[in-house]
């Protein structure tokens, strides 16, 4: 397979996604023993915790109080270097009670990985600085159910910096998080194989994002997400009312 020169790199990038797909793991966890659940659980957890992480232009704030609306509706990730996949849409909330502080939600139903799941979440921000060069400080804590073998709780705690240009917004951040999997393998017919554990788990991403303002009120962007495991491109839109 060839592509011209003059293909686009992202469309080159669905294209790949397709044939990698497939080499991803599931959600289906319950022919894996309990020695190797950690690291078979890690990429997928590692794809999780970019979409429960609030899009970078929802940590910055403007001089008055504002409610902010945002969606991660498209996001590639290639773990391990091995793999594709792509993630699941997340939708966000927010109000800025000052300009040095707010708080947020974020929800997310979809069918991922041939499981039906909902995340959900919490967060607070606080933000200090200029209003084109913010200091940002923000802690989440969100949850994922839906799959029958585990559920995941996740901590969270960004430290990151604003930038804003005209009608464009760049930011560049560090996230932690610390997750705990509660797991429950149970339906296999030899008991043996079944187990339940607590798996914890740290995960360090670094983050970029870019951004430009469509509208008085949208803007449009891109993030990008990077750790031992994955390396996520995701795609937002934010909306200020």
């Amino acid at each position: 397979m060839s592509f011209k020169n003059n293909t686009p790199p992202f469309i080159v990038l669905l294209i790949l996604t397709q044939f990698s797909y497939s080499f991803s793991n599931g959600l289906d966890i319950s022919n894996v023993n309990s020695s190797s659940i950690r690291s078979t659980l890690k990429p997928i957890i590692s794809i999780i915790a970019v979409e429960q992480e609030t899009p970078l232009p929802l940590l910055s704030f403007t001089e008055e109080p504002i409610v902010l609306i945002g969606c991660k509706f498209f996001s590639i990730a290639s773990t391990n270097g091995l793999s594709t996949d792509i993630g699941f849409p997340t939708f966000w909330s927010g109000i800025a009670i000052s300009p040095n502080f707010s708080l947020g939600g974020q929800i997310g139903i979809a069918k991922w990985k041939g499981d039906n799941i909902n995340t959900t979440g919490f967060s607070f921000t606080l933000s200090s600085g200029e209003v084109d060069k913010k200091n940002l400080f923000s802690v989440s804590i969100s949850h994922l159910y839906g799959p029958d073998d585990f559920h995941l709780r996740n901590l969270n705690a960004t430290l990151g910096r604003y930038y804003k240009f005209s009608k464009w917004n760049l930011s560049f951040a560090y996230t932690a998080h610390f997750f705990q999997c509660k797991i429950h393998v149970t339906d296999n017919e030899d008991q043996d194989q079944n187990y339940k554990k607590i798996e914890k788990m740290k995960i360090n991403h670094l983050r970029s994002g870019i951004y430009r303002d469509i509208t008085k009120n949208i803007n449009l962007g891109l993030e990008l997400d990077a750790s031992r495991t994955v390396l996520m491109i995701a795609f937002s839109i934010i909306g200020y009312l």
